[in-house]
């Protein structure tokens, strides 16, 4: 029989604390591996417009790994298993293709849109201003239905078509979460932006972890009214 002081220091605040430090830093390890390809890029190449195409490439790997790392994230807050690597790795494998049918797509429309964007800008004209503004918005919208994909796609297995439309309809419905998720993912981002892009590689799981919390009750709401979870 456990002592009062064995149970303290098994269920205790520091021995929580570091555990799901531990698990962080592991996790956050294999979301860095999975997408290395991107990494080498940013370091080696020049933001330009010559090189989308190598961005393009090296940006479709970051799809799956951002699915696992969810998905591992949402395990852990709803099972508390502490089991990063294992989660990791069957997750990257098992949605990698379902996955990579809304991401490539995506990628392909965002790169596009780039290019866009980069000629629209050249040509100085009220209509190319308008046309920008345009594609800027559509590309808001966009940035927020992918998070509720990849968040959705964590949980539950749907065709893709239904992923997209059920993303769009909660993305509305869940107004209050899909706002808290771009609030989370823009103060992140201001905070790369004012100190290093390579904190990226020591605060996704982070991320990931306070993105999930927040999504906790959208997944509820979409178990209860649509599907069965994958679980």
């Amino acid at each position: 029989m456990n002592s009062p002081r064995q149970q303290e220091f098994g269920s205790g605040f520091l021995y929580q604390f570091t555990n799901r430090v531990y698990w962080l830093i592991i996790l956050n390890l294999w979301f860095v591996i999975a997408n290395s390809p991107l990494l080498f890029i940013l370091l080696v190449l020049e933001p330009s417009l010559s090189n989308i195409s190598l961005y393009y490439l090296a940006s479709i790997p970051f799809g799956p790994a951002l699915a696992a790392l969810l998905y591992s994230t949402l395990k852990y807050i709803q099972e508390n298993e502490e089991s990063p690597t294992r989660d990791f790795i069957h997750a990257y494998k098992v949605n990698f293709k379902d996955t990579l049918k809304f991401w490539v797509p995506i990628v392909t429309f965002l790169s596009i849109s780039i290019v866009n964007l980069q000629y629209l800008s050249q040509q100085p004209s009220t209509m190319n201003e308008m046309m920008s503004l345009a594609l800027l918005i559509l590309l808001f919208f966009l940035f927020l239905i992918t998070i509720q994909l990849f968040i959705i796609n964590a949980k539950f297995s749907f065709k893709t078509k239904d992923l997209f439309k059920l993303a769009m309809y909660s993305s509305f419905k869940q107004l209050k979460i899909t706002t808290g998720n771009a609030a989370i993912l823009f103060l992140f981002w201001v905070l790369l932006a004012s100190t290093s892009d390579f904190l990226y590689l020591f605060l996704g799981s982070l991320l990931a972890y306070l993105l999930m919390l927040n999504s906790r009750k959208l997944l509820r709401s979409i178990e209860n009214e649509f599907c069965q979870t994958n679980t």
